[in-house]
């Protein structure tokens, strides 16, 4: 049972006990989903801010409710505190259930829709709603809306609603945030040495197959490959067999993937979040759609970031269409160093505070 605060939030979300001492404490409460179909991004975030609030915000007490599979629960159980519940369906009575136990002054919903009579549960257990919205939808609730991606126009706000819009809102893990210093003199080289593959936290087999034949057309390339397993997958043996027999390196889910991305020269890589990681580290990529709605986000992002190349949706792409785009970009120092000098601009780190700080302004 997470811990709980009764009493009543202050403007800013505070809330006050009011038996025994008097010990302010903020209660948040997390709601996120995912998995190997969903992507594990959402979580990740969810598991990042839910940190920076326990170390940053005076009394925070932190609850999680998360959508997800054995993998994910495995995951989370590693966090080292009470209140989190993982359950691969989770019903209204479930949520009530949590929303009373954490009695939460601040919802957080991390979730690539929410439905709107989700929302207005939540609107009824607390005083402040924040929907992080990667796709831009026009949500009619909540109180903050945290619009982190490039999209190609932005919801509009509602009346009452702050929206926190754009890449100053996107939030990086520790470790990179970390590689960011020690990438930040790193040369271009001539050609490019390292190749990094990766597809997400979650890699389905399909993908696994794609990017062995993707290898495959890259012919006897010199290039060091690593390829990323993420959290949680279920590659073939064949296609891990494969992977071995050409060297490449084989990377399971840490938290230290940012030293692995700052040793890549240029990467493929799936449209979700991680196009942003490999923009923060100057990493240049060659991106595919791994699911439908990655496609305009995709779009929007090579086209303003200027920081990749948009192959397309993974139904439209070949092995052989990959490769070469890969080798292409590989040849090219001059594109590669302008990809990598945007992204660093793209996406500095420091949206954790940015959030924290309009959510429990001084």
């Amino acid at each position: 049972m997470p811990e709980t605060c009764r009493g009543v939030p202050d403007s800013a979300g505070r809330v006050v006990e009011t038996q025994g001492a008097m010990k302010e404490k903020t209660a948040i409460f997390f709601r996120a989903k995912g998995g190997l179909k969903d992507g594990w991004g959402n979580i990740m975030r969810s598991r990042l801010m839910a940190r920076y609030f326990l170390k940053h915000e005076k009394g925070a007490v932190v609850s999680m409710l998360i959508e997800g599979d054995d993998a994910v629960r495995s995951f989370m159980a590693k966090e080292g505190y009470d209140g989190i519940s993982v359950k691969e369906k989770i019903t209204l009575e479930d949520e009530e259930r949590c929303l009373d136990a954490s009695d939460p002054a601040v919802v957080i919903t991390d979730m690539l829709k929410v439905p709107s009579g989700l929302l207005s549960l939540y609107r009824r257990h607390c005083r402040k709603l924040v929907i992080f919205n990667d796709m831009g939808y026009d949500y009619t609730d909540g109180d903050i809306i945290v619009n982190p991606q490039i999209l190609a126009s932005y919801p509009p706000r509602r009346m009452g609603q702050k929206h926190l819009n754009g890449t100053d809102y996107f939030i990086l893990q520790e470790d990179i945030i970390t590689a960011r210093q020690t990438v930040a003199k790193k040369e271009v080289p001539a050609r490019a040495r390292n190749l990094l593959v990766i597809m997400g936290g979650s890699v389905e087999d399909g993908i696994g197959t794609l990017c062995s034949r993707v290898i495959d057309n890259l012919g006897d390339t010199d290039m060091k490959i690593s390829f990323v397993l993420g959290y949680e997958h279920n590659i073939s043996e064949k296609n891990l067999r494969y992977f071995e027999s050409r060297n490449v390196m084989l990377v399971s889910g840490t938290d230290e993937i940012g030293s692995v991305m700052a040793k890549a020269d240029i990467a493929l890589a799936s449209s979700g979040f991680v196009k942003y990681e490999l923009a923060a580290l100057g990493v240049p990529a060659v991106l595919v759609s791994i699911v439908d709605h990655q496609d305009a986000l995709a779009r929007a992002f090579a086209g303003r970031g200027a920081c990749a190349e948009y192959a397309g949706n993974i139904h439209a792409v070949t092995p052989e269409s990959l490769a070469r785009s890969i080798l292409g970009l590989a040849g090219d120092k001059e594109q590669r160093a302008m990809m990598a000098a945007n992204g660093r601009r793209l996406v500095d780190g420091n949206a954790r505070q940015r959030i924290l700080k309009e959510l429990f302004p001084a």
